[in-house]
């Protein structure tokens, strides 16, 4: 990948698509393929692989939410280090991810939830380096189709709590909505 993301200062959330394969940046340019891009949210679907300890995401400040998708198997080291703003790091897959050492760092380990599978939760805790964690909770990811981020919802499209209440928000409010599960068309969110 080049640096085609560089200097995209309107950026604050990337989604990585759910897949099989592992996304390549190759070279020391990954380091900088989203230098100046303000990113808040960050949608991992797949694994990622980069040249050395030149994560694309390293040292992202603004970082402050993570989801791991449930086909992700591995991330890397130095993946997340530097990203002392992140306060939510999910994920989706009842197997945790091998990571390093160095895949996150202390800050984010001390500071950050660890949102995890329900029933999952002692899993993280004795997988290596998953256990630095100091706050490992479980969440309801199943048949969840999506984690709310930006622009999830569709105009005219309905959400619904668990309950069965409808939700009186629309794309432009969908940030309103307290953090837990909703049903949106028939599908799944998780809203973080």
């Amino acid at each position: 990948m080049s640096c085609k993301y560089y200097g995209c200062s309107g950026l604050t959330s990337v989604t990585i698509e759910d897949g099989s394969g592992t996304l390549s940046f190759s070279t020391s340019s990954s380091s900088t393929s989203f230098t100046g891009c303000p990113i808040e949210k960050l949608y991992l679907g797949r694994d990622i692989s980069y040249y050395s300890y030149y994560s694309p995401f390293k040292g992202k400040e603004k970082l402050t939410s993570l989801t791991i998708g449930s086909s992700v198997t591995s991330i890397g080291s130095y993946a997340f280090s530097g990203c002392s703003g992140l306060t939510s790091v999910t994920s989706l897959n009842t197997t945790p991810p091998v990571i390093t050492a160095t895949t996150f760092d202390t800050t984010t380990e001390q500071n950050a939830t660890l949102n995890v599978p329900v029933g999952c939760e002692d899993i993280y805790w004795l997988h290596p380096y998953w256990e630095n964690f100091y706050k490992i909770e479980g969440i309801d990811v199943t048949a969840i189709q999506s984690v709310i981020g930006e622009n999830h919802v569709n105009e005219g499209e309905n959400v619904y709590n668990l309950n069965g209440e409808r939700m009186a928000v629309d794309a432009d409010n969908i940030q309103a909505l307290p953090k837990g599960v909703y049903i949106v068309n028939g599908r799944k969110i998780y809203v973080k």
